[in-house]
């Protein structure tokens, strides 16, 4: 009963939108578990960067997106925090600016980057610190629609920045490169399931419970924000 009053009807199908970063971390499990109690649902997935996947949410091409939610929600959506994540801007190791002793955010403004487009969360992230700072923008030298783990040989190859993950810094993606230590360089973003707040999305995303709650036991159990939404 529950998988037919999936969006479409019987037809069982639920189309979710997944950041690349969370597609193996938390959406593969949480999809798993919702297939195995709903022998009917038929799931579709669109794997992309957090704009292109808000923007299919609010055009009612998906019915809930999986990613790091914006500092600024729409009012149309709403979203359940799942785990919190840190972003941190990664070099080569041996870079430059690595051997530095004591460095700050200004020491970053004359380095080119490997970043998403300006609609990405984590685009406008590093770009509002540098603001805050009074800086000019960071010099985007590539401008990529998908995450810069997709190009590390770039990285790996030359004194150009970007912006990772820990979890991806920390796998084989991430091997060769180091993150910037200083506070400046890290930001805590927080990762949820984002839906839109009509009638019939809501009716759609009844069964979802496995889903967040699959994604949120996948993650950092000591989040405090994964602890609330499942709590």
């Amino acid at each position: 009963k529950e998988a037919s009053d999936l969006h479409l009807g019987a037809r069982g199908i639920l189309r979710v939108g997944v950041s690349p970063l969370y597609a193996a971390r938390l959406f593969a499990p949480a999809c798993l578990q919702l297939l195995s109690q709903r022998a009917a649902a038929h799931v579709k997935v669109m794997i992309n960067l957090n704009d292109a996947l808000l923007a299919a949410l609010r055009q009612g091409d998906l019915d809930l997106s999986l990613n790091a939610m914006p500092a600024t929600m729409p009012d149309d959506l709403q979203a359940t925090p799942l785990l919190r994540d840190e972003l941190h801007v990664v070099a080569r190791r041996g870079h430059p600016l690595l051997a530095r002793r004591r460095f700050q955010l200004a020491d970053l403004a004359a380095a080119h980057w490997i970043l998403p487009g300006p609609g990405v969360a984590a685009r406008q992230s590093i770009e509002g610190r540098f603001a805050e700072r009074g800086l000019p923008p960071p010099h985007v030298a590539v401008e990529v629609s998908t995450t810069a783990s997709q190009l590390s040989a770039m990285l790996l190859q030359s004194d150009l920045l970007s912006l990772m993950g820990e979890a991806m810094l920390n796998s084989p993606d991430g091997k060769g490169l180091a993150a910037l230590q200083f506070p400046g360089a890290r930001f805590v973003r927080s990762i949820g399931v984002v839906t839109r707040r009509d009638a019939s999305s809501s009716r759609a995303n009844r069964p979802l419970s496995p889903v967040a709650s699959s994604a949120a036991a996948s993650g950092d159990s000591r989040s405090p924000v994964m602890a609330r939404s499942i709590g």
